[in-house]
């Protein structure tokens, strides 16, 4: 009988989307918020857990429309990321358990 996932085993699983930061920052004209990364050391893995306080005020993306559309983006790449790991995930249990 396998054990159950723990929420950290189960962070490393599903990773990080592999979605490109500076082609996003773009899309919402916030360019400048790569420097703020590297001000702020921080790195991609980071990146897709910052808030939306974080992303104005680490990132200085100060815009109230840029923020919320750029926040929405964000969560909507990070749940189909999601998705799409859960999937492979079942995908390869139920392969495993065929053979």
């Amino acid at each position: 009988m396998k054990k159950e996932e723990t929420e950290k085993e189960k962070k490393i699983r599903i990773g990080i989307p592999n979605n490109s930061i500076g082609e996003l920052l773009k899309e919402f004209k916030s360019e400048e918020a790569l420097e703020k990364m590297r001000e702020h050391d921080i790195n991609a893995s980071q990146f897709w857990e910052l808030s939306k306080d974080d992303l104005k005020n680490l990132l200085e993306i100060k815009i109230y429309g840029r923020l919320e559309k750029l926040t929405k983006r964000v969560n909507k790449i990070k749940k189909e990321h999601l998705k799409l790991k859960e999937k492979e995930h079942e995908k390869s249990k139920h392969s495993a358990k065929v053979m």
